[in-house]
């Protein structure tokens, strides 16, 4: 473990301090999982294509089929996520501190167990850096046309992306 938090570390060193005028979206809301898509299939075919899966094991942030944001300043908390089908429960809230420095979350998918993540901002994007064991796992988190975007990057090849797209509830539903 040592190890790891000396990595996540020497990420936290290198992030790039948001760059000032860049405005930071407010991920706050109720958001429902509106399409899961990645670029490296079983089979082939190009471009994204549909998946199934909706989490991100041993990543810090996790929405599932849907989650509550509550975002104030440089907190951003998951709460009630949806990560498992027929699941009764929501998973445990995470918090993430997004100052590019190393923090212990709540590990949502893995029961009991926590995860080594550093968050920063970078032009507008929220990036999330998790530690496996010595591998390095990157989220992205933006707002695009009122949608929240999750895009996890690199895990099995440097060009892979597995993206999931959210919308807003409406209030008062």
């Amino acid at each position: 473990m040592v190890r790891a938090s000396a990595v996540v570390a020497l990420v936290g060193l290198l992030a790039a301090p948001a760059a000032p005028g860049v405005a930071q979206p407010d991920f706050s809301g109720e958001w429902t999982l509106t399409t899961a898509t990645s670029n490296r299939v079983r089979g082939g075919g190009s471009g994204e294509q549909p998946v199934r899966q909706f989490v991100m094991d041993f990543h810090a942030f996790n929405c599932g089929r849907e989650c509550r944001i509550v975002h104030k300043g440089s907190t951003l908390t998951v709460e009630r996520a949806q990560l498992k089908d027929g699941a009764t429960a929501p998973s445990p809230t995470v918090v993430i501190v997004i100052d590019g420095k190393s923090h212990t979350v709540v590990d949502s998918f893995t029961q009991g167990n926590t995860i080594e993540a550093v968050a920063r901002w970078q032009d507008g994007t929220l990036v999330i850096t998790s530690m496996a064991g010595r591998l390095a796992l990157t989220q992205t988190v933006s707002l695009e046309q009122d949608q929240l975007v999750v895009v996890r990057s690199g895990l099995t090849a440097p060009d892979a992306k597995f993206t999931l797209r959210y919308t807003k509830k409406a209030r008062g539903r």
